[in-house]
């Protein structure tokens, strides 16, 4: 799939990517209960006096090592 994309990328016009991305479509059809196409963006927000928040790729909130300062 990868390949696919890159090639599409690559090529100029509707006509000439077509073939690419229909290969990507018919792959991501057949592959579908094992693909999960996800963008999600995460704001985090603390306190100024928090200190050792450290985010996580996998978005779960950790608070060990997190303290408030006086």
């Amino acid at each position: 799939m990868d390949r696919l994309l890159r090639q599409g990328r690559q090529l100029t016009g509707p006509a000439a990517r077509a073939p690419a991305y229909r290969e990507v479509a018919a792959i991501m059809q057949r592959d579908r209960p094992h693909i999960v196409p996800r963008n999600s963006t995460w704001l985090w927000a603390a306190s100024d006096r928090a200190e050792g928040f450290v985010p996580q790729p996998d978005e779960l909130i950790r608070l060990g090592g997190v303290r408030l300062r006086p």
